[in-house]
């Protein structure tokens, strides 16, 4: 019998996504996380309507994710709404439409991205980043990018 090499926890997770398009018991972003720096936020921090430890209005925040969904309805006049989601739950984020044409490959179509933007919870009392600036998230390897819901 042949002898493989143990997989790395990347690799397995890169294998699951590939053959089930998920992961079972494990997020990527969990095996993200150590890459990132400590002042970046997730999900848990951003908080919601009832919760008195939300971060204040008008914020700068930074936060890694996978982007679940993006949509740029219509009526919207260019704005493109992105789901971010993170080992603990999902993120709201609004790209208006100069930094949109600015990054227009990370805001499009780059599979975990981090955002830097500020905290706007007084419109509808959920907490959103309005996004100023995209970059890249770190990753330990490959993996084919999870099948997202784009302007649909």
């Amino acid at each position: 019998m042949v002898s493989l090499r143990q997989l790395s926890s990347w690799e397995e997770l890169a294998w699951d996504f590939d053959r089930m398009g998920l992961s079972p018991g494990r997020h990527p972003m969990s095996l993200v996380r150590p890459l990132l720096h400590e002042g970046m936020i997730s999900s848990l921090q951003l908080g919601g309507v009832n919760n008195a430890n939300r971060l204040e209005q008008g914020m700068e925040v930074e936060m890694a994710g996978m982007v679940v969904t993006r949509q740029r309805p219509s009526t919207a006049s260019g704005v493109i709404f992105m789901l971010l989601e993170d080992e603990f739950g999902l993120a709201n984020v609004v790209v208006y439409p100069g930094l949109a044409g600015r990054q227009r490959e990370l805001v499009r179509a780059t599979p975990f991205v981090v955002v830097r933007g500020k905290i706007d919870n007084e419109k509808s009392g959920l907490p959103n980043i309005i996004a100023s600036s995209f970059k890249a998230c770190p990753v330990p390897g490959l993996i084919a990018e999870p099948a997202s819901h784009n302007f649909g």
